[in-house]
């Protein structure tokens, strides 16, 4: 069985490094002991060996990083090259409660395991980190440096200011159109459509893309009680409401919001993810190859 590890527990590892590891290579094993075929470890199809596979089947480099064997359910004819791109606006800041980790420092530890998978079976993975000020862009590559080329990066920003226009991304987002897989993780909040167009604009035949959208449990709940000052982290705007008028009205808001974006993403071929960043970061990572497992016609 599998060892969640709780989001306290992550906030209290300050090596991103073990963590990003510990946690695929756990989620790796809870695949090796499931009795499903078929799972997918990340970006491709892989189950766990079983007497009488062909020897010849099994991931060799996979079993050397894993200790664990592995068989493709099909051979790729190449390398995938996958973008994961990182909403760094001062939103993405924001947590619950009763939380120990911000939206974006959920997003950095799902971005870093991602990566770590990726580089497991010798994809390309590159990283983009977007707000409004200057990109922070690693191209495209494979390996472990380049893991830790990631890894440097996303040690060293910090949410802040807004999601840029979508004329400050147009020349990143020519790289991104032919990568073959785009990973966004983001809290979807926009103040006009610069998000929704970034996904938009990134979908072509040439690029799956999915969004994994985040949330924290006060977002998902509105626990609060009697009045309730709220302030928007990018405009600094400030509200007070009374929270027992307010619970049920932005509840239906949000919903109604959530599933129009769905809808409107659906409409060009873009998955939406929930993932809420309360919960184990294992939940996240199935939650993100259940979803490629459907794009691509699993079960």
């Amino acid at each position: 069985m599998v060892q969640f590890v709780s989001p306290r527990a992550i906030a209290s590892v300050s090596d991103m490094a073990l963590l990003a590891r510990s946690v695929a290579t756990g989620y790796l094993q809870g695949i090796q002991h499931s009795v499903h075929r078929g799972v997918g470890i990340e970006f491709s199809q892989y189950r766990s060996y079983e007497p009488g596979d062909p020897v010849g089947r099994i991931d060799w480099r996979l079993y050397a990083r894993s200790d664990r064997y592995f068989v493709r359910e099909a051979e790729r004819d190449s390398q995938t090259t996958l973008w994961l791109v990182l909403d760094a606006s001062q939103s993405m800041a924001m947590r619950s409660s009763q939380g120990t980790l911000t939206k974006f420092d959920f997003g950095r530890y799902v971005v870093a395991t991602l990566a770590y998978v990726a580089q497991m079976q010798d994809d390309n993975v590159g990283l983009w980190i977007i707000n409004d000020s200057a990109p922070c862009v690693i191209p495209p590559a494979t390996g472990i440096k380049q893991w830790h080329r990631i890894l440097h990066a996303l040690e060293g920003v910090a949410a802040s200011g807004v999601f840029p226009s979508p004329e400050r991304f147009s020349t990143q987002l020519s790289r991104v159109q032919r990568a073959g897989l785009t990973l966004v993780v983001t809290d979807l909040y926009e103040h006009a459509e610069e998000q929704r167009q970034l996904l938009r604009r990134s979908a072509t035949r040439h690029n799956d893309v999915t969004a994994l959208r985040l949330a924290c449990a006060d977002e998902l709940q509105f626990p609060y009680k009697g009045a309730v000052r709220f302030q928007d982290l990018e405009t600094g705007e400030q509200v007070l409401v009374s929270s027992r008028a307010a619970r049920a009205h932005y509840l239906a808001q949000r919903e109604a919001w959530l599933q129009s974006t769905r809808q409107q993403l659906r409409q060009r071929g873009i998955p939406v993810t929930d993932i809420n960043i309360d919960e184990p970061i294992e939940l996240a990572l199935a939650s993100v190859l259940r979803s490629r497992q459907r794009s691509i016609g699993g079960p």
